[in-house]
């Protein structure tokens, strides 16, 4: 999974946002190191919503109401690709620090 889908179901699985709340909080999560792009981030939403894995949503009761803006929340698809993708990244870290410990070649 591309870094940019993985922080975006990320992202949502805390809560629906638009666009603007996923690019702030995803540099947020990850120290500024993620940064989406306008370009990258929508069609990045397009992608993972034609494929299942999010759904636009209407805007939440206490959001600010812009008409302009789309909220996207994640589907249970996504939490279940989220989920894999996250036990496949455990499973990357475990390896590299059994590679990395000391006195290994």
């Amino acid at each position: 999974m591309k870094k940019q889908r993985f922080h975006i179901l990320l992202v949502l699985a805390e809560a629906p946002r638009h666009g603007a709340e996923i690019q702030r909080r995803a540099s947020e999560m990850t120290k500024g190191e993620v940064k989406l792009y306008p370009v990258t981030l929508y069609r990045t939403l397009d992608e993972l919503a034609a494929d299942g894995l999010i759904r636009e949503v209407a805007a939440p009761g206490d959001a600010d109401h812009n008409e302009r803006r789309r909220y996207y929340a994640i589907t249970p698809s996504g939490r279940r690709a989220l989920a894999g993708e996250a036990e496949s990244l455990e499973a990357a870290a475990r390896l590299a620090r059994m590679a990395l410990r000391p006195g290994r070649a």
